[in-house]
């Protein structure tokens, strides 16, 4: 449980690093709006995505509303930290 505990809190400071000054923190908190809406419409469990990840082996990116999206649970939890360049459309 203490791992656990150690673990959440790691991800929750690496977002808060990751956010910069700029982001549009509405236009984040109505992805995961989105992502609750999802989940509770459809009955299937929905996360938010980082498409190109926080903590990525080629490239890191920031948590900002163009690098999220919302995706089914077992597509997130495939894709992991991966990132592959032409795989993901950028909405910027």
């Amino acid at each position: 449980m203490a791992r656990g505990l150690a673990l959440n809190a790691a991800r929750r400071a690496r977002v808060l690093r990751q956010t910069p000054t700029w982001s549009d923190l509405d236009a984040i908190a109505l992805i995961y709006l989105e992502r609750e809406r999802a989940t509770a419409e459809t009955g299937a469990e929905y996360h938010v995505d980082h498409i190109v990840p926080l903590r990525g082996a080629l490239v890191s990116g920031l948590h900002v509303a163009e690098n999220l999206r919302v995706v089914r649970a077992e597509v997130n939890r495939h894709k992991s930290n991966q990132f592959k360049p032409g795989e993901f459309q950028c909405s910027i």
